[in-house]
């Protein structure tokens, strides 16, 4: 996987780019506190290590890595710790 951390280009923190990938994740979740994580399929998923509900990010543009288009969210992923 390629973890990508994400700058803000504007000064309102909406425009979000990505920066040079990283590949551990433990790296970038010490340094940057919201990531684009990329599988082997291109596929893009954000990550943060503050709490954020679905309303704080969707008004975000992600940009691609590759092109730069914004991305289009689709539902949210939520992780669940198994007890």
């Amino acid at each position: 996987m390629k973890y990508y951390p994400l700058i803000d280009m504007d000064s309102d923190g909406i425009d979000k780019v990505p920066m040079f990938p990283y590949t551990d994740k433990a790296a970038i979740s010490e340094r940057h506190h919201l990531y684009l994580a990329e599988d082997a399929l291109h596929n893009f998923r954000l990550y943060t290590n503050e709490p954020y509900s679905t309303a704080d990010y969707r008004g975000y543009k992600v940009h691609c890595p590759y092109c730069g288009a914004v991305f289009k969210a689709n539902l949210p992923y939520q992780e669940t710790e198994k007890s």
